[in-house]
């Protein structure tokens, strides 16, 4: 699968849960981004000394999706790198994806509900509640945000393992397992290419 950045451009809110504030006016920002970090601190916070005295808060991220003409026909799926927490994924306001968990990354498809005739509007949540960790977990999008591009037959990133069996001054043994996902009703016959520089 091809990769296209999603890192630029989005419109963010929060809605700072602790202090009990109705959501903020939008502003325009860039990922990775924690919205926590510059929040007021208080000694009451529910996450304590061990997360620094935040608060809790509610980040909404907005970002236009317009699908170019030689996306027609492909998977296409979204790649959250990382999100805190308990995110949802909308896209023009249906719901598509719960990821409750904060560290680690997760991919929706938005095959079917994409409209290549006009902009989609993106819609990601998260819900930074305290306590949840040992330590600073901030809140947010605070990782990067992909599209992933491919046919209808393809390899997802988490789906290749490699291990280096043997190495040598005159060779190395390399071992591969590569799962092929096949998005059609019917059996493809492909052929996979493997290089190592």
């Amino acid at each position: 699968m091809r990769k296209h950045s999603l890192n630029l451009n989005w419109t963010f809110r929060d809605k700072d849960v602790f202090f009990l504030e109705p959501p903020r006016e939008a502003q325009h920002i860039d990922l990775p981004h924690d919205f926590i970090v510059n929040q007021p601190r208080s000694a009451a916070a529910y996450g304590g000394a061990p997360n620094g005295y935040f608060g809790d808060g509610e980040g909404i991220y907005e970002k236009t999706l317009e699908i170019p003409e030689e996306w027609d026909g492909k998977r296409i799926l979204l790649d959250i790198d990382g999100a805190y927490m308990n995110a949802e994924v909308e896209l023009d306001r249906q719901l598509l994806a719960l990821h409750p968990y904060g560290y680690t990354p997760f991919t929706v498809d938005l095959t079917a509900t994409l409209r290549p005739d006009r902009p989609n509007n993106l819609s990601i949540v998260t819900d930074s509640v305290q306590p949840s960790s040992r330590w600073y977990s901030g809140g947010g999008l605070y990782r990067q945000v992909s599209i992933l591009t491919g046919g209808a037959v393809y390899v997802h990133p988490w789906d290749v393992f490699y291990i280096t069996e043997s190495v040598s001054e005159e060779k190395a043994v390399v071992r591969a397992e590569i799962e092929l996902t096949n998005t059609t009703d019917a059996a493809k016959a492909v052929s996979l290419r493997l290089s190592f520089d």
